[in-house]
């Protein structure tokens, strides 16, 4: 870690060579085995991004602290099913999966939310669909999720090589609040008083009823400056201890096979409306 602070030093000043040999560290971690020829890698800085591209595929790093935050691998060509397979159960690509993801340096609290697995198949219409096995983990701050964002990754592999093909994560969103100042019944109404007077904005002719109200954390609906230099993974942000108050769907009134579904975020400190959502969603889709 230390050597990696080191060359984040050297990186921060767009230091092409520092830029490549930080990311011949992170192929190496990855188990991807890159060209030693780096002359022919390809570096690229970017609102607060370092990325370096190689024949073995490219990642992408924090200028600020040289972590990883992206890498996409060359995908395999699958001409038919592969009979060798490196993972061939559910539970072998989860762990081999877990064992990447510590090697990016996903904290290992991290809660995993989805699992997939699946190899080589060919489809009902005679396509073949390459195996692939992905997990979804994201951090979970007192027991609360963090909506419209937070810290996460994302992990795909190839079950038949063993090999990652793409990574993602965020981690600079910090969480403000561990106790709410509000009751629930309180950040209820204020998300009732906040929707009565934008009904003509949401388009309703009346309140509707609130389906659910749960704790959380969410981070505000605009907390970016439009002239940020800064890209979104690596800009740090902060979450709130808030309200997600969700309301029962309407239908559309130009279009009744269509539902109007509205939630308010509200700060469970403060009473302010984080985020106003508002989706459209046909009948069917909502029914289901």
């Amino acid at each position: 870690m230390f050597v990696l602070m080191l060359l984040a030093v050297a990186v921060a000043n767009e230091d092409v060579e520092a830029q490549k040999a930080l990311g011949a560290r992170h192929f190496k971690r990855l188990g991807v085995e890159a060209s030693a020829d780096r002359h022919r890698w390809q570096v690229r800085f970017d609102q607060g991004e370092g990325s370096v591209r190689s024949d073995a595929g490219r990642v992408v790093t924090n200028l600020a602290d040289g972590r990883l935050i992206r890498f996409s691998g060359v995908r395999p060509v699958v001409a038919e099913p592969r009979r060798d397979v490196v993972w061939s159960s559910h539970e072998a690509a989860m762990a081999g999966l877990q064992a990447y993801a510590r090697r990016a340096n996903v904290p290992s609290e991290w809660k995993v939310t989805k699992e997939t697995f699946s190899l080589d198949v060919v489809g009902p219409e005679h396509e073949l669909k390459p195996g692939r096995a992905c997990v979804w983990l994201r951090q979970m701050v007192t027991g609360l999720p963090t909506l419209n964002g937070g810290n996460r990754a994302f992990l795909e592999a190839d079950p038949h090589t063993g090999k990652l093909l793409s990574f993602s994560m965020t981690y600079l969103v910090s969480h403000e609040g561990d106790k709410p100042v509000l009751s629930v019944e309180q950040g209820k109404q204020r998300a009732i008083e906040a929707l009565g007077k934008e009904l003509g904005v949401a388009r309703l002719e009346a309140l509707p009823k609130v389906e659910s109200v749960r704790l959380c954390y969410s981070l505000p609906q605009r907390d970016r400056a439009v002239d940020e230099p800064l890209s979104l993974s690596v800009t740090p942000r902060v979450a709130r201890l808030a309200y997600e108050v969700v309301f029962a769907g309407t239908p559309d009134p130009r279009r009744p096979e269509r539902i109007r579904h509205v939630t308010l975020v509200v700060d469970a400190q403060n009473g302010d409306i984080l985020r106003f959502n508002l989706m459209i969603l046909p009948a069917e889709r909502t029914s289901r």
